[in-house]
């Protein structure tokens, strides 16, 4: 896929596009059959990094190097609105199964949770003790973890935000973690 210049991280979505992220700026939809650029979205001011879409594919959620979320209207491709909670890079961005919030990991050490309807920030943890990288809500929905470069992954109530384990340790940076379709294993 030719367009975007820098590094491009991307995402499946349905109906056959792509959405991918970049050192340009931009969020860019994608063809997958013919491999065509079909839009730009252009509204971010620095890299492009974190980035989720509906199920639905209504909605398309970006972060940026700047801290700045952008949610997008996937049929229009206009801004529905821009959120600014975070101060440094947003590297991943995830909606809950039942796509009612979403969460954004930040490498300014917090972990945000926000109404996905409302746009505003449901709550916040500022627990772990370095960037955070990563964030996998449970397949059910009820618990969400986040992995950090403090060497830990932690688990937290999905709804209230509380710490529900003690920190989980590894022996560097954790950049990954994924839930096993039952939620009773998490991969880091």
């Amino acid at each position: 896929l030719r367009g975007h210049t820098g590094s491009t991280f991307s995402k499946n979505r349905n109906r056959l596009k792509v959405i991918s992220t970049s050192s340009d700026e931009t969020v860019q939809i994608w063809d997958v059959k013919t491999g065509a650029q079909e839009h730009s979205l252009d509204g971010h001011t620095s890299v492009t990094f974190g980035l989720a879409v509906s199920m639905d594919g209504r909605r398309i959620v970006s972060g940026a190097r700047d801290g700045r979320i952008i949610i997008w209207d996937a049929d229009t491709k206009e801004i529905i609105r821009c959120l600014s909670h975070h101060t440094d890079d947003v590297n991943c961005i995830q909606f809950s199964p039942d796509e009612k919030r979403f969460a954004s990991a930040s490498f300014d050490g917090t972990l945000k949770i926000w109404d996905a309807e409302t746009e505003e920030l449901v709550f916040d943890t500022d627990d772990h003790q370095d960037k955070v990288w990563t964030v996998a809500y449970s397949p059910k929905g009820s618990k969400i973890a986040s992995g950090s470069y403090d060497q830990t992954v932690r688990i937290w109530n999905a709804a209230t935000g509380k710490q529900q384990t003690q920190p989980l340790s590894h022996g560097d940076a954790i950049r990954s973690i994924v839930w096993s379709p039952d939620s009773r294993c998490l991969i880091s």
